[in-house]
């Protein structure tokens, strides 16, 4: 699940933000695994998404809140965009 919605993310980011940076974090802890993926591209507006037809960042919401997780959008038109999602961690 971290991979796919890793590279998700980072297609999205490639195709749709036009931007020079694309940051990816990964932070793998006792408790949770956190990601997270910036772009300082054109950015959007997450409430328009969220209703739209993206179903990559649906797929990724969902199966993070499956698992127990969460999923933020944080964006904003011509600010650039950070997607991130938290597990729980499994041994």
């Amino acid at each position: 699940m971290l991979f796919r919605a890793i590279q998700e993310l980072l297609g999205n980011a490639a195709r749709h933000s036009q931007g020079t940076v694309v940051k990816v974090m990964l932070d793998m802890g006792e408790e949770r695994v956190r990601v997270s993926v910036d772009d300082n591209g054109r950015g959007f507006d997450p409430d328009v998404v969220q209703q739209g037809s993206s179903l990559g960042l649906k797929l990724i919401r969902e199966r993070a809140e499956m698992l127990g997780g969460s999923f933020e959008m944080d964006s904003a038109i011509g600010k650039g965009a950070r997607i991130s999602f938290a597990v729980p961690a499994r041994s």
